[in-house]
């Protein structure tokens, strides 16, 4: 299964923690939780009514991020495992899978690219 998403890659920040009282509630900012939302609804327009991937799977993740007018970095500065972890969580909330503990290899690079784009295989 191949999947290219036309969104601009993110990384998946730190939970934020909010106390109120004797509980602590974590959270992730709104930004973070939009994106994953339009990039699940790009994920689910592709998949359709595809069932969700059973057992163990590989995946492959490229990040291609739009690269800023100016920036001396030879490479997109976030860490891979950010990249990979918002995309994970968006292929999780689009029902690919039931969980990416299914996951046994993954494979994620990033580039700079003209636009930002997100392509993603899997298979077993």
């Amino acid at each position: 299964m191949e999947i290219i998403l036309p969104l601009e890659p993110i990384p998946c920040p730190r939970p934020r923690i909010m106390t109120r009282g004797k509980f602590a509630h974590a959270y992730y900012p709104a930004s973070y939780k939009k994106w994953k939302e339009a990039a699940a609804e790009a994920i689910g327009a592709q998949i359709q009514d595809a069932q969700p991937v059973a057992g163990p799977v590989n995946v492959t993740i490229e990040c291609a991020v739009k690269r800023p007018k100016t920036t001396k970095l030879s490479h997109p500065k976030p860490d891979v495992d950010n990249y990979a972890k918002a995309v994970m969580d968006a292929l999780t909330a689009s029902s690919v899978w039931s969980d990416d503990s299914q996951v046994i290899r993954l494979v994620v690079t990033k580039v700079w690219a003209e636009t930002g784009s997100i392509r993603i295989a899997i298979y077993k």
